[in-house]
């Protein structure tokens, strides 16, 4: 699986649709769509799966959603340093898993937004991120952190923690939320200061409550990020439990189109 870093990527946060591995196969055949983030359980689960969406499909990049259970990272922040080390051992033994089928793309769900705001929770996410980056550099795999944005910090504070990590294999997710900024938040701003530490870019709404992804939404994101070499991938992450996620995906693919016909 081969990615060509001069085209656009656009695709889907499949493991944020509350759906089972298996109903998650029906957005593979979204043709502008190349990338897929799945979640764990679907690459540590049945081989057929993994053969799916590796052999079966056009996806051109496949990343893992978060590693650990949610809560567990959570809940670790507050832990004292043995646990810590269980974790990452926890952790290392996964993401050697992950390496086995191919995973080069990672993420751990630890919320930055709120971890900066406490020094004791932001040290300690610093001790797991060292004592993974061996076990990322042998395995030759990237660690997303999600950053959540709109946020209630400066950008300024996000690139010194991640200059404080000290390593090339941990980047940021930002999860952008699309229906939560304000007219005057400085979106262009936030996006200048970050391309650089940009992994990926995942725009998250809640479709159940009429929200509907647009192209307006993408636009400044891509295009700033864009004057700097970040081509993607853009996801889509349409939380519903009324459905909505499919017909939204369609939306998405072919807003897809409109950007890599070169509009």
């Amino acid at each position: 699986m081969k990615r060509d870093f001069l085209q656009r990527l656009f695709g889907m946060a499949l493991g944020r649709l509350n759906m089972p591995s298996a109903e998650i196969r029906d957005f593979a055949g979204m043709p502008h769509l190349h990338c897929a983030e799945l979640p764990a359980d679907a690459w540590l689960g049945s081989k057929r799966y993994v053969s799916f969406y590796k052999d079966e499909t056009h996806y051109r990049e496949l990343h893992c959603g978060s590693v650990m259970d949610p809560q567990v990272c959570r809940a670790i922040l507050g832990a004292p340093e043995k646990h810590i080390r269980d974790f990452v051992m926890e952790a290392s033994s996964v993401l050697k898993r992950l390496q086995s089928v191919g995973v080069e793309i990672v993420s751990l769900e630890f919320d930055l937004d709120e971890i900066l705001t406490d020094p004791e929770a932001e040290q300690k996410l610093h001790l797991i991120l060292q004592l993974l980056a061996p076990v990322l550099y042998h395995n030759k795999q990237t660690l997303l952190l999600p950053y959540r944005l709109p946020s209630q910090h400066e950008p300024a504070e996000v690139l010194r923690f991640m200059r404080n990590t000290l390593s090339p294999w941990v980047k940021l997710r930002l999860d952008v939320h699309p229906y939560d900024w304000k007219k005057e938040d400085d979106r262009e701003k936030v996006a200048l200061s970050l391309v650089f530490e940009t992994r990926s870019v995942v725009f998250v709404y809640d479709a159940d409550s009429g929200c509907r992804i647009q192209k307006d939404h993408v636009e400044l994101w891509l295009r700033t990020l864009e004057k700097y070499g970040y081509k993607g991938p853009f996801l889509l992450a349409p939380i519903s439990r009324r459905q909505m996620s499919l017909p939204e995906s369609e939306s998405w693919d072919k807003i897809a189109e409109t950007y890599l016909n070169g509009c």
